[in-house]
C-alpha cells in the first residue's frame, strides 16, 4: 500500500466498537437509588480478618481490595486477567483519553467491566437497580469528552417492563449511545422469546444499536461461579478459566446469532441492529454459511417458515461483526460476509488485548484491502451504525 493511502485511511474516524472502563464495586453503592443500596453489591468483613464483595445474602470471591482500587486483583494468580498493569487506564477519564490518543482511536464505545454481570441476575429489580447505578457513573465517566467516550448501556431483562421504561432513560436522559445485552438466556426464555419483543421493539424506536457481548462464568478452582449452570461449557470444564473463556465467548455469540435469525426476531424487527463483540469475528462467516445451507434445504427450512431471507442476509442488513485488533482478516470475507458488515475492537484494558499498538495492528490488518474498506472497518460502519454519519 503507498504512503498515500495509507496516510487516506490513517486520517479516517478510527473507532473501538469495544473499549471497557474499569468501575470500582464502589459505584454501585454510590450511584444506586437509596431504597435500592441493601440490593446492590457491598464490601463484608469476613470472620477470618479478610474482606469480600457481597450481594443480597452471597459472598462472592472478589476481594475487598476491589472495592474502591480499580487495578486490585486478588481473585486469580495470573494477575494480566484484571486490568492492572501501570500503563493501563480504565477508571481515571483523562488518563483514559491519553490512551485514545496514543493509539489514534477518535471514538470509543465503552463498555463495562464488572457491570457486565448485572444483566445475569435473575431478580429484575435489583439488577436493572445495578444497571441504573452504572449508567449514572458511566455518563458522568464520559462527560468530559462526550463525543470520544460513548458509553452503551447494560439491560437486565429478567423484568422486561422495567427494562423497557430505563432503557428509554438511559437513551433520551442519560443520552448513552446503545444497549449492552450478554447472549445468555433470559431465566427460561431464549432470546428469540416473544415475551422480550418490547425491548426489540424499544431499540429499534429509539434507533440505537445492540451490543451482544460475551461473559465468562469466571470459575474458581473448584469451578464454581455465579454463571456455571447458564454459559456454555462452564460445568463441562470444571475450574479451568483457560476453558471456560475460550469455549463460553465464541459458542455463547453463535448460539445469540441463531437464536436472533433463526428464532426470527430480526424478522421481526427489521430496523433493529446488533453488534456482535468480544468472541473476535473469525467465526461469523463460517456460521452464517451453515445457517445459510439449512435454509436452503427444503426440509430444514419447513421449520423455520417465518423467515423470508436467506440468515446472511439478515446479518448484511442488521448487524455488525467485531474483529480483535490483529485478528487475521484472511478467509474472513465472503458472500455471506462482507467488509460493510465488519468492525473492530480492542477489549482495552483487559488481560487479551493488545495495548500499546491496537491502532496499528487494526490498520496493518486492513492494509491490503481497498481504501473504501479499509475506512469502512476502522469506523465508517460503527459511526453509519450508531448514527454519527
Amino acid at each position: 500500500m503507498s504512503n498515500t493511502v495509507a496516510d487516506k485511511a490513517r486520517s479516517s474516524m478510527t473507532v473501538d466498537v469495544d473499549r471497557h472502563v474499569q468501575e470500582t464495586w464502589r459505584i454501585f453503592q454510590d450511584y444506586a437509588e437509596p431504597q435500592f443500596r441493601s440490593h446492590v453489591y457491598r464490601k463484608v468483613e469476613l470472620p477470618d480478618g479478610s474482606s469480600r464483595i457481597a450481594i443480597g445474602e452471597r459472598v462472592m470471591a472478589f476481594s475487598g481490595a476491589m472495592w474502591d482500587d480499580p487495578y486490585a486483583n486478588r481473585m486469580f494468580d495470573d494477575h494480566r486477567f484484571w486490568p492492572n498493569h501501570p500503563l493501563r487506564e480504565g477508571f481515571d477519564p483523562k488518563g483514559y483519553l491519553a490512551t485514545l490518543d496514543a493509539e489514534g482511536i477518535d471514538v470509543a464505545l465503552l463498555t463495562p467491566t464488572l457491570a457486565l454481570g448485572n444483566a445475569t441476575i435473575p431478580n429484575g429489580i435489583a439488577g436493572s437497580a445495578l444497571c441504573r447505578a452504572y449508567g449514572r457513573w458511566v455518563a458522568e465517566f464520559a462527560s468530559v469528552a462526550p463525543k470520544r467516550l460513548r458509553p452503551v448501556y447494560p439491560v437486565n431483562l429478567h423484568d422486561v417492563n422495567l427494562a423497557v421504561k430505563d432503557g428509554r432513560w438511559a437513551i433520551e436522559t442519560l443520552g448513552l449511545a446503545g444497549f449492552l445485552l450478554v447472549p445468555l438466556p433470559v431465566g427460561d426464555r431464549m432470546l428469540q422469546d416473544p415475551a422480550l419483543d418490547p425491548f426489540w421493539s424499544l431499540a429499534q424506536e429509539l434507533n440505537v444499536p445492540i451490543q451482544v457481548h460475551t461473559i465468562s462464568s469466571l470459575p474458581d478452582a473448584q469451578g464454581r461461579g455465579p454463571l456455571v449452570d447458564v454459559v456454555a461449557g462452564a460445568k463441562r470444564f470444571g475450574g479451568s478459566l483457560f476453558l471456560h473463556h475460550l469455549v463460553s465467548h465464541r459458542i455463547e455469540q453463535q448460539l445469540a446469532l441463531a437464536s436472533l435469525i433463526a428464532g426470527g426476531v430480526l424478522e421481526r424487527f427489521p430496523k433493529l441492529r446488533l453488534v456482535f463483540v468480544e468472541a473476535g469475528g473469525e467465526w461469523v462467516r463460517g456460521w452464517l454459511a451453515e445457517m445459510d445451507a439449512r435454509y436452503d434445504s427444503p426440509m430444514m427450512r419447513r421449520s423455520v417458515p417465518w423467515l423470508t431471507l436467506r440468515p446472511s442476509e439478515y446479518f448484511q442488513r442488521q448487524c455488525l461483526a467485531a474483529f480483535h485488533a490483529n485478528e487475521p482478516l484472511r478467509g474472513a470475507l465472503g458472500k455471506e460476509l462482507g467488509a460493510g458488515q465488519l468492525a473492530w475492537a480492542s477489549d482495552y484494558p483487559h488481560h487479551d488485548s493488545l495495548f500499546p499498538g491496537a491502532g496499528e495492528a487494526v490498520r496493518r490488518e486492513v492494509s491490503p484491502l481497498a481504501l473504501e474498506d479499509q475506512e469502512r472497518i476502522l469506523g465508517g460502519n460503527a459511526a453509519r451504525f450508531y448514527g454519527w454519519m
